[in-house]
């Protein structure tokens, strides 16, 4: 019996969560996951060189799935998103009533994939 090979996912959180372990241990199950930092990556290195070496990486590693965490860190939008080469983009929003309007414009201006939402009462 063949074993299905991991598609590779990366996920683009802006800052570390204390929730993290709970989202993304199930998801390792399907996928071969990596998480990125885009507060800290752009900190060091600025922004030009942090979406170089990312784009670089899921070429260089042939990295299919990008799930962008967009909640409370409005840097991550719809134009980072737009720069990123990645074949499959998601969105992962868990307080969307909050940011709602800013959810559903980075969601159509990316033309994401897919959305994932952690709140019950969300429209996205």
């Amino acid at each position: 019996m063949e074993v299905a090979k991991k598609v590779k996912l990366i996920l683009i959180f802006g800052i570390r969560h204390r929730w993290e372990h709970q989202f993304v241990e199930p998801l390792r199950t399907v996928f071969h996951v990596e998480i990125v930092y885009f507060n800290s990556g752009v900190g060091k290195m600025g922004l030009p060189e942090f979406l170089r070496r990312l784009n670089k990486k899921i070429q260089d590693e042939g990295i299919g799935v990008a799930v962008f965490n967009v909640d409370f860190f409005s840097n991550i939008d719809y134009l980072l998103i737009n720069s990123i080469q990645i074949p499959y983009k998601w969105l992962l929003a868990h307080d969307d009533p909050t940011h709602h309007v800013r959810n559903s414009i980075t969601a159509i201006q990316a033309q994401v994939d897919g959305i994932i939402v952690a709140d019950p009462v969300s429209e996205l």
